[in-house]
């Protein structure tokens, strides 16, 4: 897509170096330094996962020749290819149990050695990252006798010591000043308009003089709003005032190790209470969110809607996969009875990619109800933290979605009664019927190629 994109857009995709740079000969340290830690894991995932395919793809060469003299019944290239057929042949079983302790093996290998890299470049992160984003951390729960920038300061203060504070910050609610500043920002644009306008034409200017005359008038009108607001919310915040003074804030400590310290202790009875953590990248926090209190119940109505969508996503994904082929539209459209007749081939690659391409098309979609639901319900108080909490919602999805669907497709009620029944029947229930999906699956992973 990007030679595609550089074909067509050349100026905007030129090289600009002196020399071609591709993802292979940039350094970790350069990504780091110029898009930051979270860059340089993207692109870790994406080495660590070619690697892991390129082992993985080696057993497939081996594999595929059992399966294809073992299934010389078959009729299509995909079922000799397939295990579905061979499960009778003692030689390709003992050569599948050697592949599942290959697997396993190489895949915790290349996981592990990931991971080993990945805990030394954010250890040399978190070493080199400056001041005051270092010694800084992020106070959630403020009580309200310590919602003021000195009662909050001199609060730690008491508990470390005066030296160990550098400063505390509480978050205020400024809804009405940013509505004022905005509004304050379209008056001096209209103004500036005007007066341009005014030094560019000498027809009618005796109006435009007075127009502009007004406009300054309505800028000057707005400052002194937006100054009164700003006095407003300082003594709001020396009185302690709950409808200025947030629950969240920030405090900067002196040294790394006291707020390494602040992180992990807890300074009041409710655990409720005065909730330390990591400050996020000062560019990603989304104060907003920061000025309203946590919620509960917001929260609450948040998982309702996700187990919504989730039982709602079920019944959707199981009738997809099985009603989107050509057998299921053919008893709908007749006529295509005559067409797969004529084309066989394309018949078989058809129906074997309409339910998998129905299948990515509905996992493609969640992530943007997700989103949704994160920041209405959630409030998170940073895109990364959204971003993470989207992962690990999308995990479980996709390990429902896209390893069990084939189970789920089977008894829908039935399997859900039984795995509760039996937790520990998942991996059993797999090894029955994953190899019978082998078409599914290699049809699913060659789609997510494109996507």
């Amino acid at each position: 897509a990007f030679r595609l994109l550089r074909n067509l857009y050349p100026m905007l995709y030129a090289e600009h170096g002196p020399e071609q740079r591709t993802v292979q000969t940039i350094t970790e340290s350069e990504v780091t330094d110029m898009a930051g830690l979270e860059a340089w894991m993207l692109l870790s995932f994406q080495t660590t996962a070619m690697r892991l395919m390129f082992f993985l793809g080696i057993l497939v060469v081996f594999l595929c020749p059992f399966h294809w003299y073992s299934n010389s019944q078959a009729q299509d290239v995909m079922t000799r290819l397939s295990f579905s057929g061979a499960e009778e042949s003692l030689s390709v079983v003992w050569a599948h149990v050697g592949a599942t302790y290959y697997v396993v093996f190489v895949t915790v290998r290349v996981l592990v050695n990931a991971k080993a890299v990945f805990a030394k470049r954010r250890h040399d992160w978190l070493q080199h990252m400056p001041a005051p984003r270092a010694t800084t951390v992020l106070v959630q729960g403020i009580p309200i006798q310590y919602r003021n920038d000195e009662a909050l300061r001199a609060y730690f203060a008491s508990l470390l010591s005066e030296q160990a504070i550098v400063r505390a910050y509480v978050v205020r609610k400024t809804t009405l000043l940013e509505s004022k500043l905005k509004q304050l920002e379209r008056v001096q644009l209209a103004a500036a308009t005007t007066e341009a306008q005014l030094q560019q034409t000498t027809v009618r200017g005796s109006v435009i003089r007075q127009d502009s005359s007004t406009r300054r008038q309505a800028v000057e009108i707005e400052e002194l709003e937006v100054a009164a607001e700003r006095a407003r919310l300082m003594l709001a915040v020396n009185t302690y005032d709950a409808d200025v003074c947030s629950s969240s804030g920030f405090v900067t400590f002196a040294t790394r190790m006291e707020a390494r310290r602040a992180l992990h202790d807890q300074f009041r009875v409710d655990e409720e209470e005065l909730i330390f953590q990591e400050a996020p990248e000062p560019s990603d926090v989304i104060f907003r969110n920061l000025m309203s209190d946590r919620s509960y119940s917001t929260e609450a109505v948040g998982w309702i809607c996700i187990i919504g969508l989730f039982l709602a996503w079920i019944p959707l994904v199981v009738f997809t996969t099985g009603v989107v082929s050509l057998d299921s539209l053919q008893w709908l459209f007749p006529s295509i009875a005559e067409w797969r007749g004529e084309m066989p081939v394309i018949d078989a690659v058809v129906n074997g990619v309409f339910a998998a391409m129905a299948l990515a098309a509905l996992m493609g979609v969640l992530p943007s109800f997700f989103l949704v639901i994160i920041r209405k319900f959630f409030r998170p108080v940073c895109a990364a933290w959204s971003q993470l909490f989207l992962e690990k919602l999308y995990f479980v999805f996709q390990l429902v979605f896209v390893l069990l669907v084939t189970a789920l497709g089977q008894g829908l009620i039935s399997t859900l009664v039984w795995l509760a029944e039996y937790p520990t029947a998942v991996l059993p229930l797999l090894a029955r019927t994953l190899p019978a999906a082998s078409h599914f699956y290699s049809s699913y992973m060659v789609l997510g190629w494109f996507s």
